[in-house]
Formats: structure tokens, C-alpha cells, sequence
């Protein structure tokens, strides 16, 4: 007489496919592992690059300004620096410094 299995679905054959089917999963994911592909990088490093340029053209147009704004104030004799503080200052040859606010 044969015997019936107490739990049919825990036999070896199951155990092979419940194997394969964590394989499967394994490999199927693996692609997220991986790093940004060569389009995604290219496009990253034009975006940086574009970023780089508009901060290079604001800090130039902020350093016109001040130029300008100095040259006003004090004279076209005068110069400009940035003090710890991040205010713009302007100096003259001949003359003490001025803080803007």
C-alpha cells in the first residue's frame, strides 16, 4: 500500500522550482545594481555642465555690478572686494574704505 504525503506541496520537485523561482527574481533585478547607463551619465554631465555655466555668468554679471556700482559711489578710480561678510566693498586710491549693505 503507498503511502500519501502528509504536506504535498514541500517535495524535493517543489523545492527545486521555489530555488529557481528566487534565481529568477535574482538575476531579473540585477540590472538595479548596476550604475547609470552611458545616455543617463552623458546627460548628467550636460546638465552639470550647463549648471556650471550659468553660475559662471551670474558671478560675472554680480562682479559687473559691482564694478559699477563702486565707480558710482566713489569714482572711476575705485575698486571692489567681497569682505568676510560676504558685503561688497569699495575702495579708492585715495580715499578710506565703504562698505555698501
Amino acid at each position: 500500500m503507498a503511502r500519501a504525503r502528509a504536506n504535498p506541496g514541500t517535495g524535493p520537485a517543489f523545492t527545486g522550482w521555489l530555488a529557481a523561482a528566487i534565481v529568477a527574481l535574482l538575476l531579473a533585478g540585477a540590472h538595479l545594481l548596476d550604475g547609470p547607463d552611458a545616455t543617463r551619465a552623458a546627460e548628467d554631465q550636460h546638465a552639470d555642465l550647463a549648471l556650471a555655466r550659468r553660475h559662471a555668468h551670474t558671478a560675472a554679471n554680480l562682479e559687473r555690478a559691482a564694478t559699477r556700482l563702486c565707480q558710482l559711489e566713489r569714482g572711476s578710480d575705485s575698486r571692489h572686494h567681497w569682505d568676510a561678510d560676504g558685503r561688497l566693498v569699495c575702495v579708492t586710491s585715495h580715499d578710506t574704505t565703504k562698505t555698501t549693505p
